[in-house]
């Protein structure tokens, strides 16, 4: 059988076509190396040296990254002529992207095709107009009296502790604590603080049917986390890659909320309650419903993790140092039986030693607070005294919260409640001893987490 002869119009049509549109894509690429030719020209820059270095999925991507920095400075750039990545960790830059020229920057081109399946659009993930809305309802959760209230989070806590492992007995602290956010066997802790101050779910109203939706959608939020940093990864090649159980994931999670959002706007006219509820305050306002959705999971998604990787990260540091953890007893003792409020855990020094060490190691500026200049050449070692030096905490020199107008609203919560976690446990264990002698190892999700787990044993006082 001959094959079939398309018409010469045709193929001379198609031929055209492709030829122009390679035609306007060269102009433009010409035009944006132009413009960025004539920016650099105008500040003084040179071109950053080039690297081989690529994204990987792989857990040990936080050495390579910082393997990078240690070959090429603390600027480089890596891709082709079609796509160019600029990577740095230099104070000047970050400030002017940070603040100085904050409005030339964004953050919706990268975060949001990884994460608008699962999260939307909101206040971590665009820019502009967009981004100021949602921004401003945003920091109305975090003012002074909801950050400094411990009153539920200390109620959610002290359930938690009650179903840790025994004495001397050796266990994961990771799945452990992910099975508090999950809402497992151990369904009363961090998430239920952060489910009953975004969403208004309180644990105590359930009923088994709500326990189970619960449930099912901390299971699908945390496929969802999974999802988002493996897209991050992946870049353009995640239109390549279908990914069913992250599409469904998305769908309960998305399907959860929008039932929280009715029944939330049904309750507007009934009784008020003193409690600050995110949703509530959303509900009340002009808002689209995609709007509330959005900022309800964005918000969810930036702090439900957090508390307790934080919480991990400084367990498994302080477990293979006998002394830090005695130190940090030794401070939280002499606490008493005075309540434990924002202000007792503010004036604990060295406990916030502490915790900005192990800060140091989660988020994404890893290399840039492994940086010689100014944490000093042991930078890659625990060493939480380091931050009795006051201009450590100067600007532009710490940042695992971001900096300017993006810097995480939440920082403060987050910070406090990993305080009180600390605390209170220093105070219940006489140790903490690790039982793993591997190292911690980068894994990405939303966050950084250690790839490895966080084997330890609490020996009571």
């Amino acid at each position: 059988m001959s094959g079939y002869n398309y018409p010469r119009n045709v193929v001379k049509g198609l031929l055209s076509v492709s030829f122009g549109l390679l035609i306007i894509y060269t102009i433009k690429i010409l035009a944006t190396y132009l413009k960025r030719r004539s920016l650099s020209v105008a500040n003084g820059c040179r071109s950053p040296p080039k690297s081989s270095y690529t994204h990987s999925i792989s857990n040990d991507f936080l050495s390579a990254l910082k393997r990078q920095y240690g070959t090429h400075g603390n600027t480089f750039q890596t891709g082709s002529l079609f796509h160019k990545t600029i990577h740095t960790i230099h104070p000047s830059n970050l400030k002017a992207i940070y603040s100085t020229n904050f409005t030339h920057y964004g953050v919706s081109p990268f975060r949001l095709p990884a994460s608008e399946p699962a999260i939307g659009r909101n206040v971590f993930t665009t820019d502009g107009e967009y981004w100021k809305r949602s921004r401003t309802e945003v920091m109305s959760i975090f003012t002074r009296a909801n950050v400094c209230n411990l009153s539920g989070f200390g109620r959610h806590f002290g359930e938690f502790v009650g179903r840790l492992p025994k004495d001397g007995e050796r266990f994961d602290a990771m799945p452990l604590i992910e099975e508090l956010i999950q809402l497992s066997t151990l369904d009363q802790g961090f998430t239920n603080s952060a489910l009953e101050f975004i969403f208004g779910i309180s644990p105590s109203e359930q009923s088994e049917e709500a326990e189970k939706e619960k449930a099912e959608f901390m299971a699908a939020f945390d496929i969802c986390l999974k999802g988002i940093g493996k897209r991050s990864l992946l870049g353009r090649l995640r239109w390549f890659v279908r990914d069913t159980e992250f599409d469904k994931a998305c769908a309960t999670v998305r399907s959860f909320t929008d039932k929280h959002i009715l029944k939330a706007k049904s309750k507007l006219t009934g009784t008020k309650s003193d409690q600050y509820i995110f949703l509530n305050e959303l509900a009340k306002g002009d808002f689209k419903h995609d709007f509330i959705r959005s900022n309800l999971l964005g918000v969810f998604a930036a702090g439900h993790e957090s508390i307790a990787i934080l919480v991990i990260n400084i367990l498994f540091l302080v477990s293979r140092r006998p002394d830090l953890w005695e130190k940090l007893r030794e401070e939280a003792l002499a606490v008493r039986d005075q309540p434990v409020t924002f202000e007792v855990l503010k004036g604990l020094k060295y406990l916030h030693f502490v915790i900005s060490e192990s800060t140091t190691l989660i988020f994404n500026p890893f290399p840039f607070h492994r940086r010689t200049s100014p944490f000093g050449t042991d930078a890659d070692s625990f060493i939480p005294e380091r931050w009795s030096d006051p201009k450590l905490h100067k600007a532009w020199n710490f940042l695992p919260f971001g900096g300017g107008p993006r810097i995480c609203p939440g920082q403060q919560k987050a910070l406090t409640e990993a305080a009180f976690v600390i605390f209170e446990l220093v105070r219940r264990y006489r140790e903490c001893r690790s039982e793993d002698e591997r190292e911690w190892r980068g894994a990405f999700r939303l966050t950084v987490r250690n790839g490895n787990g966080t084997w330890i044993s609490f020996v009571k006082g």
